[in-house]
């Protein structure tokens, strides 16, 4: 690439975009379900608060659910 442009200065990795995933501040929030503890953005923990139910506890949940309606 430098001898196509020579003011290439060469990959100096992926911008630090809030939107692009990995760099999204992430905190430590107990699960109101399971009570294990889950590493999420920062933005869904505030809006959540203590009432935050991880996905694992949300799939199972609607697993249940399912099962319940079809039964």
């Amino acid at each position: 690439m430098k001898a196509r442009d020579p003011n290439y200065v060469g990959f100096r990795g992926h911008g630090k975009e809030p939107t692009k995933p990995g760099n999204v501040r992430l905190v430590p929030v107990t699960c109101s379900v399971c009570q294990r503890k889950r590493n999420i953005p920062e933005g869904i923990a505030l809006s959540a608060g203590d009432t935050y139910v991880c996905a694992s506890c949300q799939e199972e949940q609607a697993a249940k659910a399912a099962a319940a309606g079809t039964a």
